[in-house]
């Protein structure tokens, strides 16, 4: 038995539509993942771009001076590279930005 089920062909609308909903999970993910890391006090991942040229803007701030370089290598090459095998695309662009931050006392 056969069933066929008459659905309207997917618009651009709604391949955008599904694209930043999807790039926004991921995005929250991902500042989850970056939160985790030792050191980092705050953390915001943003996907924007197209499917064929996504564009990755990553915002973290560090407790110390020392942890920078840790945590941006850890970034690049853990939470970057995760997103962009689950993305099945490279970044056409990367703007990384590990800040540090002095807590108030």
């Amino acid at each position: 038995m056969t069933v066929t089920v008459d659905t309207p062909p997917l618009t651009s609308v709604d391949i955008s539509s599904a694209w930043t909903t999807r790039m926004g999970r991921l995005a929250r993910s991902a500042s989850r993942a970056a939160l985790v890391l030792p050191g980092v006090d705050a953390a915001e991942v943003q996907i924007t771009g197209s499917p064929s040229a996504p564009v990755l803007h990553v915002d973290c701030a560090v407790r110390g001076a020392d942890a920078l370089d840790r945590v941006t290598e850890r970034v690049t090459l853990s939470i970057v590279h995760s997103l962009e095998e689950l993305i099945g695309v490279g970044f056409a662009e990367r703007h990384i930005t590990v800040r540090h931050v002095q807590l108030a006392c």
